[in-house]
């Protein structure tokens, strides 16, 4: 996923003045995104070509199905919420590149809208334990 990153990752240092730091781990994060939610798995092959990107257009539930799994996983809300910024990242750079046209819900809605996920994931844990 590096190579198919790469594009993305210049974007972030070069255009948004991004350190080296960050740029390694949202190099990290994207990945992991990609991976573990199966979202690779709907790309083209690896170009600098916006059209490589559509497969995730249109994929409501892939980023708030990723973060749930987060949580589930025992993650905490700062972890989650890493992630989210550099999935949202990722898809301010497609809709800049002309790659998806939206984004989903939970990836469009900054600032509080992020947060309320979070708390959402939060208190669906707490009463999935309280249930045990």
């Amino acid at each position: 996923d590096t190579e198919r990153l790469q594009p993305f990752l210049d974007h972030l240092a070069h255009e948004r003045g991004a350190s080296p730091r960050t740029v390694a781990t949202y190099a990290r994060d994207v990945a992991a995104f990609l991976d573990d939610s199966g979202a690779g798995a709907l790309l083209g092959p690896a170009s600098a070509d916006p059209g490589a990107w559509r497969g995730l257009a249109g994929r409501r539930t892939l980023v708030r199905d990723h973060l749930a799994a987060l949580r589930r996983a025992g993650r905490s809300p700062a972890t989650v919420a890493r992630r989210l910024a550099a999935i949202r990242a990722l898809y301010r750079w497609l809709r800049l590149i002309g790659a998806v046209d939206d984004a989903p819900q939970a990836v469009a809605r900054g600032g509080a809208a992020g947060l309320g996920l979070l708390l959402l994931l939060r208190r669906r844990r707490c009463a999935a334990a309280s249930v045990r």
